[in-house]
């Protein structure tokens, strides 16, 4: 008892006081109250300052792309500094969230239980039934990565993504596990990496990174550091394909993709620019031919003659096939 009533004295004796407006030598100001939301951003000037803003104005530009190209509702992004966040996305509620905020309230009961069984670990490694709102699902799976993803492509590296990281390990916790069942985190972080391949090839699409360079680039010279919906609809490309020919006439064969062409004699051929992905090409002969900037992947080449056939960088081969071996000849 006396310890106590020492320490509650000195706890007072450390108090500051408080000024009083009647001897205090400055007038009393109120304190002001804290900023919810700073922009633009304190030091911007500084290149450090800068780049960080780039790297969240990219992190969230993912995350909204991503969304409108799975048709969830998008109403602002956001880079205006708070106390907790850099940046975020504001979508409209979609059936994935709708389930997961029941799900969640479902837990919180459970968990006050005074007699809570201890939870056992669902079982995911066998085939599911698929989901009522499948498709929302994976659409907010995809959006969960998209941020740390498009940091990726665009910085080789990204920072953390703890929130998202958190929205992820939600989702998949509601929709694999329940009340009484858990998620192992292995098959949460297995699940992540598949969602987030499949979300980079997405982005690495030109039409859709495209995209996501000019909702950042938006965001970073936007007047108050905010886009709406509308904006970031507006900053869609009209993605038309390169001019490259999709089928074209040579020595009386049809060059497209997935064309049979078979033992076909194209010797000194002007296939430049060419499309025959999945092309069957078995056999055939394409000695001199030029394939400088042919899309060749996914091409079938048993058998095939192409020695001194010339390509260039641009030039896209099949997984695994060696031109060089083949006597393909590179030029610029």
């Amino acid at each position: 008892m006396r310890r106590f009533q020492l320490t509650h004295l000195f706890d007072k004796l450390r108090r500051p006081k408080t000024p009083r407006s009647g001897n205090s030598p400055t007038p009393i100001q109120p304190p002001s109250p804290p900023l919810e939301e700073l922009w633009p951003w304190p030091h911007i000037d500084r290149n450090i300052v800068k780049q960080r803003q780039a790297v969240v104005a990219f992190h969230e530009a993912g995350h909204a792309v991503v969304s409108r190209y799975f048709g969830i509702v998008v109403e602002q992004l956001s880079i205006r500094i708070r106390a907790n966040s850099l940046g975020r996305v504001t979508t409209g509620p979609s059936p994935a969230f709708l389930r997961v905020k029941r799900y969640t309230a479902l837990r919180k009961v459970a968990d006050r239980l005074p007699n809570r069984p201890t939870r056992i670990t669902a079982d995911c490694k066998h085939p599911r039934r698929l989901f009522d709102c499948e498709s929302s699902f994976h659409a907010e799976l995809h959006v969960a990565v998209a941020g740390m993803v498009a940091e990726e492509i665009r910085f080789k590296t990204h920072s953390g993504g703890t929130s998202d990281r958190r929205t992820f390990h939600l989702l998949v916790s509601c929709w694999y596990g329940s009340a009484s069942e858990s998620v192992p985190g292995s098959f949460i972080a297995l699940l992540r990496d598949r969602y987030s391949n499949a979300c980079r090839d997405l982005l690495s699409k030109p039409e859709t990174w495209v995209w996501v360079e000019a909702v950042a680039k938006a965001a970073v010279e936007s007047e108050n550091g905010v886009l709406s919906g509308d904006e970031i609809e507006s900053l869609r490309p009209q993605w038309h394909p390169p001019p490259a020919p999709f089928a074209m006439e040579v020595n009386g064969h049809t060059i497209e993709p997935g064309a049979n062409l078979t033992g076909v004699y194209l010797i000194k051929a002007n296939l430049k620019g060419a499309n025959l992905e999945g092309a069957n090409l078995k056999g055939a002969n394409l000695e001199g031919a030029n394939l400088k900037g042919a899309n060749l992947s996914g091409a079938i080449f048993a058998k095939a003659n192409l020695e001194g056939a010339k390509a260039n960088e641009d030039t896209t081969w099949p997984q695994g096939f060696d031109p060089v071996a083949a006597g393909v000849i590179f030029e610029d």
